[in-house]
């Protein structure tokens, strides 16, 4: 029986340790959903049904150790008070097995189901970690993809790279690269199929220089010319373009180039037999036009600078002999004039002197319309040359004379209203002085002179009647002050008649805005009040 008993707890052992084994091994393919399903199914058996597998095994356990304390007690039967002692102990060390066993399979249950939890958390957490290792090569798949189609662009140094960079950003960023590759493979398309034409047209005319303003394959050749220009042309489309033997520079600037390198070779030839390169620009044709013309563009900063060098390297005069002459002239004569100042103390040579006379005249015009040359200027304003003509500082010489009689007069008389019909020259000045005034023509130095020496620039004629006024209307004033009105009788005296001319002058709006604030101010009353008038002066 005990043998029996033995069996049944051994197996009923085995079968608990196979449930066991089939749930670790259903939590370690936890990934898998089937799979767990099945064995938190297998695992959730009911518990009385596990509790009772529980006691069975202890029922074994008991079983087995019965069997080996009687099996001790027959082969030990002379030691009968140590055997009836050792069935008690074991007895309640069965007991205590039990109870460690049954709070051992409680806590292996919370643990087990801790286990699964943590796993499950875990399972989740790989496959998030895979979802992300799969983003993350994918895009550096597509950074290989981008390098390996970009390494053929040709980008030159010193380009700007932001460009690029934004583009590398966007693309990180998850914009469509399949729509892009679409969109430069078309591009790419587009480009050969009109460098075909191009070709074509090399095949039938035995060049490239198709006409940049004749159509879409004009366009195109103009626009490949200005990508190299601009460094922006791609490697590989400038090799087929070169390929076929495409000109870069447009044909109207090859020839000329070429042109410019032909004359300047004869030019060599001949310094080679001359010894210099003054060829004559008025004769032997295209190589003296083109002499001059190199003078020319040099003079007005347009000479390229290689054409410059090559011009320079062959010991070229940028001055042609003629103005060479023409500064040795002019030098010459300025030692004339150097030469004059010494003797006289001054640089006003009068115009009717000759050639020498005409040159100081030309001078001054030279310096007027801005044209006299900078070098020169300086010499002359370095020996103190007027560039004002002699007539001119004689008139600047008489209108200070006339000035200082002005100042005479004033000292004399108290005033400078000097009459313009009388004293000659001086009233013909003073007159003169108004009549530029007016017309906003005199000098401001000479403006200023005047001023301060209190000239009045009304004529003296005008000044009187404004004298002649204000005392009328002194009068009116007394007048309001003894009557309390102005409504003076119009046909009483010189101020009758004056208030009568001031309400003419009202209604006929040619009354002084001045004057007109001065009758409003002491309550003068206008026939036609009513109407509102624009006033202008007298």
């Amino acid at each position: 029986m005990i043998m029996n008993r033995n069996k049944v707890a051994e197996n009923e052992m085995s079968a608990t340790n196979s449930s066991k084994d089939s749930i670790d091994e259903s939590q370690e393919s936890c990934g898998e959903k089937t799979k767990l399903a099945v064995s938190s199914n297998r695992y959730d058996v009911d518990s009385s049904t596990m509790g009772g597998k529980r006691e069975a095994v202890g029922c074994g356990m008991v079983a087995e150790e019965n069997y080996q304390v009687n099996a001790n007690a027959t082969m030990q039967k002379e030691e009968s008070s140590t055997t009836k002692i050792k069935p008690r102990l074991n007895h309640s060390n069965i007991i205590n097995r039990k109870r460690k066993v049954r709070e051992d399979s409680t806590l292996s249950d919370q643990k087990k189901a801790t286990k699964r939890k943590r796993k499950k958390e875990m399972c989740q957490a790989e496959d998030e970690m895979a979802k992300k290792e799969a983003k993350q090569n994918e895009k550096k798949e597509r950074k290989k993809e981008r390098k390996a189609s970009d390494s053929h662009l040709a980008v030159a140094a010193g380009t700007d790279v932001s460009d690029l960079i934004h583009h590398e950003a966007n693309m990180d960023d998850g914009i469509d690269m399949h729509t892009m590759n679409t969109k430069a493979k078309s591009k790419d398309e587009k480009w050969n199929m009109i460098f075909m034409e191009l070709v074509e047209y090399k095949e039938k005319n035995g060049h490239c220089n198709f006409p940049t303003t004749n159509g879409s394959l004009g366009r195109w050749i103009s626009r490949q010319r200005a990508l190299f220009t601009s460094k922006k042309l791609k490697a590989d489309r400038y090799e087929k373009l070169v390929g076929i033997g495409f000109a870069f520079e447009n044909a109207k600037v090859a020839t000329d180039n070429e042109k410019w390198n032909i004359l300047f070779m004869e030019l060599v030839e001949y310094k080679e037999k001359n010894g210099h390169c003054n060829f004559p620009i008025k004769k032997n044709g295209p190589l003296g036009h083109w002499v001059k013309k190199q003078r020319i563009f040099f003079r007005s900063k347009k000479l390229k600078a290689d054409r410059y060098e090559k011009l320079v390297g062959i010991e070229f005069a940028f001055e042609d002999a003629r103005f060479a002459n023409e500064n040795a002239k002019w030098n010459r004569r300025f030692m004339e004039l150097v030469k004059y100042k010494e003797k006289n103390g001054h640089c006003n040579v009068p115009r009717r002197n000759g050639s020498f006379g005409e040159w100081i005249n030309h001078q001054r015009t030279s310096f007027t319309s801005k044209k006299l040359k900078e070098d020169r200027y300086e010499k002359l304003v370095g020996i103190g040359f007027v560039f004002e003509d002699a007539k001119f500082a004689s008139d600047n010489e008489k209108w200070n004379r006339l000035f200082v009689e002005l100042e005479e007069y004033k000292e004399t008389n108290g005033h400078c209203n000097c009459p313009t019909t009388k004293n000659g020259s001086l009233g013909y000045w003073v007159k003169n002085q108004r009549t530029s005034f007016t017309s906003k023509k005199l000098k401001e130095d000479r403006y200023e002179k005047l001023v301060g020496i209190g000239f009045a620039f009304e004529n003296a004629k005008v000044a009187t009647d404004n004298e002649k006024w204000n005392i009328l209307f002194m009068e009116l004033e007394k007048y309001k002050e003894t009557n309390g009105h102005c409504n003076f009788p119009t046909t009483n005296g010189s101020l009758g008649y004056w208030v009568k001319n001031q309400k003419t002058l009202f209604t006929s709006k040619k009354l002084k805005e001045d004057r007109y604030e001065k009758l409003v101010g002491i309550g003068f009353v206008f026939e036609d009040a009513k109407v509102t008038h624009t006033f202008h002066g007298a």
